[in-house]
């Protein structure tokens, strides 16, 4: 009694620790639960034949064999179950077999624990107590057993699609532990006893093995074929970066959920079975040394540049188990480095006005100074003709001549700001002065009204603004852009309303029409380089990005409000003068 107490005791602990371990490495697969639940059995038909052997009372003894039923009986639906889970085809027509399989094993227990046609009697023995059969034991017995022994016949045919060494090997091993419960059980607890011989019985204890079986493979390739998530699952869940075990062909074994949403899958079970290729066709099936540029087709959505680098998994004997594939997201990288590129030539377009502002100064200057000279030689003329009493036949031609020079001194005024401004957007740091804004943003108003087609209604509220250190011109043209874009967006009608305001910090300048508004996807953009709404050929997208530049190396800020179908509004903040 000793022996056998020693024996089913060690058997119960063995499998209830190798059943929580087992759990506990990774409870979110389906394939590790059922292998702990045959464990968690085993234990209890250890437990109960311990408490059985200890009986005094042969009905006593009865009822906990009849019990142990709950440990072995639902072994075969198990094992059907956890086979079918391991290959991982979610089509494969046995799949159909598992729910007839678990309904079997429930009419097995309702027969075996109610009726004393499975177990008839308890029969002393010198350790404890035998049992003794009835008549519908085969047919409980061999509803329980058939499905372990088409497994162990048919174990190939269950090897996962594509498997790795180290995977077969594992599946080997889980096999050959089935197979030598099924013949030590079947021997000692069944075969033996219907011949009427009550020796040791190690059905129970022999259920062990496939626990230790999984525990050596565990320890030699430190993954579970049941399980291959089971490593950094954590870890994996928390990148950024999309990582991948691939098993041979390619197929994916395991995804974390970043490569889930690149792919635009709804979760990681999706993914597993398929082939990479199926979203990365560029991507060769031998491991790259170095990362390279590649393009992420989703299963729903547009294409986008990713950056892949690969590393195959080989175990400490050599075997090879697949192959980790990390794939990061180069989408932002590409439109930062979009943005260097816009920023270099917006760099070059500066540097080059700059060059032609100055090629442009000298000839502007020497036709001012001619236009001066030209002046005092007018008005000298205009003395003599006065003084010789030809004033009234010469004095609407005098009159036209006096015109005509003022808007030649005008035009070469206009245009030598205008050289000043496009000199101050290839460089930051222009001497500051103090300026009135409502006269800066009216004075420009003025220049702007022109281009509109005479349907535009003007809306001014004017507020009492302090002083602000600037370039006059710079703003000027800032205000001169902003109002030129709401004049356009209106097309030739509507209301431009123009609001200034004292702010506790300094001035904000509202500018708002009621247009067409911006699309929502353009507003993050507005301020880009190039970027224009415009159609190809009216706009070049440097007007809003310089106009930004010059408000921000001012120390203020410019923002964009739009809302499609009501218009758009700019609003410029500047500081007051200290």
């Amino acid at each position: 009694m000793t022996v056998t107490f020693v024996i089913n005791m060690t058997s119960c602990l063995l499998a209830s620790v190798l059943a929580g371990a087992t759990l506990a490495r990774d409870p979110g697969v389906k394939a590790n639960r059922l292998m702990a639940a045959i464990l968690a059995c085993a234990a209890w038909w250890s437990f109960c034949e311990v408490v059985w052997n200890q009986c005094v009372d042969p009905m006593q003894a009865l009822w906990w064999i009849r019990i142990s039923g709950l440990g072995w009986l639902w072994l075969g639906a198990l094992s059907l179950h956890i086979a079918i889970e391991v290959h991982g085809d979610p089509n494969t027509r046995i799949r159909h077999a598992i729910p007839v399989a678990y309904a079997a094993a429930a009419g097995s227990v309702a027969l075996y624990l109610g009726t004393p046609w499975c177990i008839t009697s308890a029969v002393p023995t010198a350790w404890g107590y035998g049992y003794t059969f009835g008549p519908l034991f085969p047919l409980v017995y061999g509803t329980t057993a058939t499905l372990p022994v088409v497994l162990v016949v048919l174990g190939h045919r269950f090897y996962p699609r594509e498997a790795s060494a180290g995977e077969r090997v594992q599946w080997q091993l889980a096999f050959s532990g089935v197979a030598f419960t099924l013949i030590v059980g079947t021997v000692s607890d069944v075969l033996l006893p219907w011949l009427g011989i009550h020796g040791l019985r190690v059905g129970a204890v022999s259920m062990s093995f496939v626990g230790v079986a999984l525990a050596l493979s565990l320890r030699r390739y430190g993954y579970l074929m049941l399980a291959p998530s089971a490593f950094a699952r954590e870890i994996f869940s928390a990148l950024k970066d999309g990582v991948v075990l691939l098993g041979p062909g390619d197929r994916v074994l395991m995804a974390n959920p970043a490569f889930a949403r690149f792919t635009g899958a709804t979760g990681t079970t999706q993914l597993r079975g398929r082939r990479v290729s199926d979203w990365l066709p560029e991507r060769t099936a031998q491991p790259a040394s170095k990362p390279r540029s590649a393009t992420l087709v989703p299963d729903a959505g547009d294409p986008f540049p990713v950056e892949i680098s690969s590393n195959e998994l080989i175990t400490h004997q050599g075997q090879a188990l697949g192959t980790a594939l990390v794939v990061q997201d180069q989408r932002e990288i590409s439109d930062l480095r979009r943005r260097l590129v816009t920023s270099g030539r917006l760099a070059s377009v500066g540097e080059l006005s700059a060059g032609i502002a100055g090629e442009i100064r000298e000839p502007m200057t020497a036709a001012r100074n001619s236009l001066l000279d030209l002046q005092g030689a007018w008005a000298q003329l205009v003395e003599i003709v006065r003084g010789n009493g030809l004033a009234e036949a010469l004095e609407h031609r005098v009159a036209e001549g006096e015109e005509l020079i003022e808007e030649c001194e005008e035009g070469i005024e206009r245009v030598t700001a205008l050289l000043e401004d496009v000199q101050g957007f290839s460089r930051s740091g222009a001497v500051r002065e103090a300026a009135d804004a409502n006269d800066l943003v009216c004075r420009s108003l003025r220049v702007a009204l022109p281009r509109s087609q005479g349907g535009v209604r003007v809306e001014q509220e004017l507020g009492e603004l302090p002083a602000i250190a600037c370039a006059p011109q710079e703003l000027k043209q800032v205000f001169l852009n902003l109002f030129a874009n709401a004049l356009q967006a209106m097309q030739g009608s509507g209301t431009l309303r123009l609001r200034t305001r004292s702010t506790l910090t300094g001035v904000e300048i509202r500018i708002e029409d009621d247009g067409p508004g911006i699309p929502e996807a353009d507003v993050d953009r507005i301020f880009d380089p190039f970027f224009t709404t415009k159609p190809v050929g009216e706009g070049i997208g440097l007007g809003l990005s310089i106009s930004y530049h010059i408000v921000r190396d001012h120390g203020g800020d410019l923002r964009v409000e739009s809302e499609p179908g009501r218009g758009t509004a700019f609003v410029v903040e500047l500081p007051r003068m200290s």
